[in-house]
């Protein structure tokens, strides 16, 4: 395990989480909206395959104790949602956005534990030498 590196991931996670709870809230400040087009953030995969990116590092950059990661270009990608649409052409559901602001907000409460349990575990052992 690399306590930086799923560190960082869990950085990316809560970057992402928090802007999908931004787009999440725009969609349903906008739902009167004629023609409004909902939008959605995806970044699961993509953190996925970032954090399981071998890093490529030179001996220069090893020696100089920095560590690059692919994550470190890494960003949540926002996309608007394909679907059906109201006679007013808007395609916000409140139901479908209140019940993914729930989902958010639980998995975003979830890796602030985990962030946290990690950094007990950190301390925990540091107290101990």
């Amino acid at each position: 395990m690399d306590f930086g590196k799923d560190l960082r991931g869990l950085e990316r996670a809560l970057d992402g989480l928090s802007l999908r709870h931004q787009v999440r809230a725009n969609n349903i400040a906008n739902i009167n909206t004629p023609g409004f087009k909902p939008s959605e953030v995806r970044f699961e995969d993509a953190l996925l395959e970032a954090l399981n990116t071998p890093e490529l590092v030179s001996e220069d950059v090893q020696a100089s104790g920095i560590q690059p990661s692919s994550m470190e270009n890494w960003t949540a990608t926002v996309y608007q949602k394909e679907g059906s649409q109201r006679l007013d052409g808007n395609g916000t559901s409140l139901e479908s956005e209140m019940a993914g602001l729930s989902k958010n907000s639980l998995t975003f409460n979830a890796a602030v534990t985990v962030i946290a349990m990690e950094y007990r575990t950190l301390k925990s052992v540091i107290d101990q030498r």
